[in-house]
């Protein structure tokens, strides 16, 4: 299991139901706190409905998540800077 930190990243559009190859779970350089800033590890990620309809070209309440994009949600974590 890896310790780096982890992303889920969108990489196609579905259509029909969600595939394994829709999305990818990528490692990630931590990022470094700048002024002002926190670094939070996140312990909980919420997998809502609403994840459809952002990974979609529909009109939405919100930007869509654009191809290569980290898929956003919402989380509980731990300030670690």
């Amino acid at each position: 299991l890896s310790t780096m930190p982890r992303a889920w990243r969108l990489r196609t559009r579905p259509e029909g139901e969600i595939k394994d190859t829709d999305l990818e779970m990528c490692d990630e350089p931590k990022p470094a706190a700048e002024e002002g800033q926190l670094v939070v590890k996140n312990m909980y990620i919420s997998v809502d409905p609403t994840h459809r309809v952002w990974m979609s070209d529909k009109a939405q309440y919100m930007p869509k998540v654009e191809l290569g994009e980290v898929m956003r949600a919402a989380t509980v974590g731990v300030v670690e800077e």
